[in-house]
């Protein structure tokens, strides 16, 4: 029998500003973006770390996916990440969230429902996370990071993967199209050079999606 297949679409979604604008802030030309992606990954079960594969727009009933968030600096001024915080929603109908087990000789565990990539494939190292999937349909990924050397800086045009978020569609989902979106409060901080104190990227586009 063949397996249904899913339709997933990342929508554009208005934000609703939860939080007054800070008085410390810092605007960048263009706009720095902010996506999420769709991207099958492989469970490895000697590592906590997924292997990112490719990007998806479709998935059959029952088959496990991630939801990558990342963040994009497009401006010709370089982006210092220091902390961020990221809402979005799923389809509590069509999806539910994947965890898996790995074991080591030096540690084991489960990874998920939200995951990171290896700070050697590009994801963060040495950041304090916060994330929080403990509500269906919602996922929050929040976390800071104090010490320079571990903050990433983007240049023009480079992207920084946040992490992932595990997902499994149903087995008894009907065809159709499903859509991820972020809500609610959003942002990422940065840090100019010589300076200690980070500021929030004012005008962080939420509308980006990547298909």
């Amino acid at each position: 029998m063949k397996k249904k297949l899913l339709a997933i679409v990342l929508t554009v979604c208005v934000l609703v500003s939860l939080f007054a604008t800070p008085v410390s802030a810092i605007v960048f030309e263009p706009t720095p973006t902010a996506q999420l992606e769709a991207v099958t990954f492989t469970e490895k079960n000697t590592s906590k770390y997924p292997v990112e594969g490719d990007a998806i727009t479709e998935i059959a009933a029952g088959n496990t996916f991630a939801i990558k968030i990342s963040v994009t600096n497009p401006s010709s001024d370089p982006l210092r990440l220091s902390g961020f915080k990221f809402r979005f929603t799923y389809n509590v109908d069509a999806f539910e969230t994947y965890t898996y087990t790995f074991e080591n000789d030096d540690d084991s565990g489960t990874v998920g429902p939200d995951a990171m990539p290896s700070s050697t494939k590009g994801g963060l190292k040495g950041w304090t996370m916060q994330n929080n999937t403990g509500t269906a349909g919602l996922a929050v990924f929040a976390g800071t990071c104090e010490k320079t050397a571990n903050q990433p800086v983007l240049a023009s045009g480079e992207q920084q993967t946040i992490g992932y978020l595990l997902l499994k569609a149903k087995t008894n989902v009907e065809n159709g199209s499903y859509s991820f979106g972020f809500e609610g409060e959003n942002y990422f901080n940065h840090i100019k050079d010589g300076e200690t104190k980070d500021e929030e990227v004012e005008n962080v586009d939420f509308s980006k999606s990547l298909l």
